[in-house]
């Protein structure tokens, strides 16, 4: 019998043990009559047949492990016994589902956090190249913290170490869009970061060495969400002017699609914060 065969027939049980059970009822019978023919009372006749014809129910028992599925049988009977018995004590029951759960939970969360950190690369280009720099204070024992603005810009000017030193740090901003504000989180990047992240530009342009200079950098980058969600996807939208935080700032670009996701940004501005993550790539 073939495996679609016997399949089929796990589900056409109950039709296939009626139609045996008939065809063993007839055979039965065609026995007895065999034996009152050779003169024995309809009885005796009967018990004849029976011994002669073998145990019907192991009879129907090798049949039906000749069809197969038997393994699946015993496991619905098993699962309907056991739901049964939970059925009657809920308080196990629940006790039961709460482990189940918590397990399920502590074991999502642990993956999650090693994918995050072990398994899946760096959103960034040539992420074996990139390093991530911070500041010490060895007097009051701080091993890492912030870098400043000033620390950075002194690094990035002095220094021949590295091959590039960008600064990246990201803050919530108010965004005016048809006269009512929202909440965005923002990326605070310099011009060179965005070569080091990996990040391009769909439309327009991305920073500038100029745009990292204090009281220049009145200029944004839109991510694609945001680009589509509040401005309908206008690729006229680079050149024109937002309000963020109240004061005017020109849109310069509009990234590609998938770009500052992984760092939860919705857009991206050149300002030079008190403090910055700085990154740096060998």
């Amino acid at each position: 019998m073939s495996l679609y065969s016997r399949f089929t027939a796990f589900f056409r049980r109950r039709k296939l043990d009626a139609d045996m059970a008939e065809e063993m009822r007839a055979h039965l019978e065609l026995l007895t009559e065999e034996y009152v023919r050779r003169g024995l009372s309809p009885t005796e006749a009967r018990h004849a047949a029976q011994r002669e014809f073998g145990g019907v129910e192991q009879i129907k028992e090798r049949a039906r492990d000749q069809r197969g599925g038997r393994w699946l049988a015993d496991l619905m009977q098993d699962a309907r016994v056991g739901w049964r018995m939970l059925g009657r004590e809920r308080g196990f029951t629940a006790l039961c589902v709460l482990v189940v759960a918590l397990g399920i939970g502590a074991t999502t969360v642990i993956f999650s956090m090693v994918d995050a950190v072990l398994l899946r690369p760096l959103p960034i280009a040539e992420a074996d190249r990139a390093w991530r720099v911070w500041s010490t204070n060895q007097a009051r024992k701080v091993t890492s913290f912030s870098v400043s603005y000033p620390d950075y810009a002194d690094w990035a000017r002095r220094s021949t170490s590295w091959e590039t030193l960008a600064a990246f740090d990201s803050r919530n901003v108010n965004l005016l869009v048809q006269g009512e504000p929202e909440r965005l989180r923002a990326g605070v990047a310099t011009h060179n970061a965005l070569e080091l992240l990996g990040w391009r530009v769909a439309h327009g342009r991305t920073f500038s060495s100029d745009d990292d200079l204090p009281g220049r950098g009145r200029v944004a980058l839109l991510t694609e969400p945001l680009w589509r969600s509040r401005f309908g996807a206008d690729p006229a939208i680079v050149g024109r002017e937002i309000v963020i935080d109240a004061a005017p700032y020109a849109v310069v670009g509009v990234l590609a699609a998938g770009q500052g996701i992984d760092f939860g940004v919705e857009i991206v501005l050149p300002t030079a914060l008190p403090t910055l993550f700085t990154g740096l790539r060998l």
